[in-house]
């Protein structure tokens, strides 16, 4: 599949009934949101290091107009930009993520297994305090500098996916015990979807509350782990190349390391056979094998893999706005893009995130050179004479 012809997936009736919808072009007359949208998702695919200045460029070169739905002959300038930023509506640019994930996941989603996983995280993005009066401070402030703070930005992966974010700036978020049982609490969960997280997250309350609200879950339990066994919940020890299945029990955890907690879990215990070392997973689901629990956690590393091609690849870390309304734009059209070029990953049978990004500028500016050429050809037969 083409760029061209995935961006064009994209109907302009829709950004349309969204812009409405959402009030994106209140008294605005060129920064409109579609044209807004265009230059950060242009930004992005080609530039390393997008900023305001660099989205001035942009925006006022000859590519751009033959990319965007903007006036051609208008210009602007990157504090324009750095305004429109701070108040445009972040709510039309999720709508548009939101619209591609359920337009697109059902074909280029994965395979049928890996759309029924869902795996959370979050990652942490710096910024001096001297820029901000908001964000996450970590330790004590340095003397000589301003402190650095944190903005943490938490993901649900679905499939191959970005499905849904939220972006924490105040201090209690700073746990993950906090924020990914707000993420996960909050957003909704088919019966046969499987949710997975690291043990970050390892409060015996918020584990109850998921088997209560009927959210299967697989997560890691510590090296340190104390329970209580029950009773066996399978003999059936299986093992493969990379697993040997030590026990699979229910079983009653302790709640700060003396006091059992009075709700059931399945614990399995694997040893890994390369390293020898002992692996503890915890979970509600009672009708898989003991095997594919494991499976089910190694499958979260892909969400470690998506934060560092957003990070590396599209530079999310490297803030346009320093208002969280910007930040929010951003973030949106960033996922947006991401879930784009997963597709032409997929439909073009390619691997990895960067060499299709390369491969999706290319493409892209030879698309844009072409209609160059052709409207040039138009001018010029318009104004060769006619005797």
């Amino acid at each position: 599949m083409e760029v061209a012809e995935i961006l064009r997936m994209i109907p302009k009736k829709l950004t349309d009934k969204l812009a409405e919808e959402t009030g994106v072009n209140h008294s605005v007359q060129r920064l409109r949101g579609q044209v807004f949208l265009d230059l950060l998702l242009f930004g992005l695919i080609n530039s390393e290091r997008l900023s305001t200045r660099v989205m001035e460029t942009f925006y006022n070169s000859k590519t751009f107009d033959y990319f965007s739905s903007k006036d051609k002959d208008h210009q602007t300038r990157h504090s324009s930009i750095a305004d429109r930023l701070k108040v445009i509506s972040p709510d039309y640019f999720k709508a548009i993520f939101e619209w591609a994930f359920d337009h697109f996941f059902p074909q280029f989603g994965g395979t049928k297994q890996a759309k029924k996983l869902k795996r959370y995280d979050s990652t942490m993005i710096k910024i001096s305090s001297a820029l901000v009066d908001w964000g996450m401070r970590v330790g004590r402030p340095p003397k000589d500098r301003p402190q650095q703070v944190q903005l943490k930005v938490t993901l649900g992966l679905k499939g191959a996916f970005p499905k849904e974010v939220k972006v924490y700036s105040t201090q209690d978020k700073l746990s993950e015990e906090n924020a990914l049982y707000d993420i996960i609490i909050n957003s909704s969960h088919a019966p046969n979807e499987i949710i997975s997280f690291d043990l970050g997250l390892k409060s015996r309350k918020s584990l109850q509350t998921f088997d209560k609200q009927h959210i299967k879950f697989v997560t890691k339990g510590g090296t340190n782990l104390r329970y209580k066994v029950l009773r066996p919940h399978s003999e059936d020890l299986d093992e493969d190349e990379q697993t040997r299945i030590l026990q699979d029990s229910i079983v009653q955890l302790y709640a700060d390391g003396h006091k059992e907690f009075k709700h059931e879990f399945r614990l399995v215990e694997i040893e890994d056979i390369a390293s020898g070392n002992t692996v503890y997973f915890i979970t509600n689901i009672l009708e898989l094998p003991a095997l594919t629990i494991a499976q089910i956690y190694r499958h979260r590393w892909d969400i470690e893999v998506f934060f560092r091609f957003i990070k590396q690849e599209l530079n999310i870390k490297h803030l346009l706005s320093h208002s969280i309304n910007g930040i929010m734009v951003q973030i949106y059209v960033t996922l947006l893009l991401a879930i784009l070029l997963t597709v032409y990953t997929i439909s073009n049978h390619l691997k990895g995130y960067k060499i299709p990004k390369i491969k999706f500028r290319d493409e892209l500016t030879f698309h844009i050179i072409k209609e160059l050429v052709r409207a040039e050809k138009i001018l010029e037969q318009k104004l060769i004479p006619v005797f």
